[in-house]
């Protein structure tokens, strides 16, 4: 689970205060993604941006429709799904031709069950996380992005901290 949800779980016993004190102060990963299908897009876009509403606009697939697009913007609401022409401008900094015909998007910021979308963690966070995070507390023994040693914050930690747990569990069995 991630773990800025932690808090709103009960353990028994409770888990240890560092934990505790790292999930109320959740990651900085605080951003927005967004799926937008549009025409006119370059079919091989992929783009960075910078002092742009998203920060990154890429293709992910061609259909008869339109391209599918992924947009990210690093601020938890830096743009108005709701509103079609405010999505438009922002993928237009991109692909200046493109029609948006339909957006979707979900606020993991304030999904309960996430607390934020990709983990990213704020400075100096690591030191104290990487340790926290991955001890295990009692019978429960705890996987994901955010308690890898190696590569937090992306799949290969993800992984990584998979095979990790395995090897606790099996050692404890």
């Amino acid at each position: 689970m991630p773990f800025g949800v932690l808090r709103d779980i009960e353990f028994t016993p409770a888990l240890a205060p560092d934990k505790i004190a790292l999930s109320e102060e959740n990651h900085a990963g605080q951003g927005q993604k967004v799926w937008v299908l549009a025409k006119n897009v370059p079919d091989d876009l992929s783009g960075f941006g910078w002092n742009t509403a998203f920060d990154f606009v890429g293709v992910i697939d061609v259909t008869p429709d339109g391209q599918v697009l992924v947009c990210f913007s690093p601020e938890a609401n830096g743009v108005d799904v709701d509103d079609v022409a405010t999505v438009q401008r922002a993928v237009r900094a991109f692909a200046p031709d493109a029609e948006v015909m339909a957006v979707a998007s979900h606020d993991w910021n304030a999904d309960p069950w996430s607390r934020g979308t990709w983990t990213t963690f704020r400075p100096g966070q690591i030191l104290r996380a990487e340790a926290a995070l991955a001890r295990p507390e009692g019978a429960i023994h705890f996987a994901g992005a955010h308690t890898a040693r190696r590569w937090p914050g992306f799949i290969d930690g993800a992984i990584e901290s998979g095979s990790r747990v395995a090897r606790e569990v099996l050692d404890v069995l």
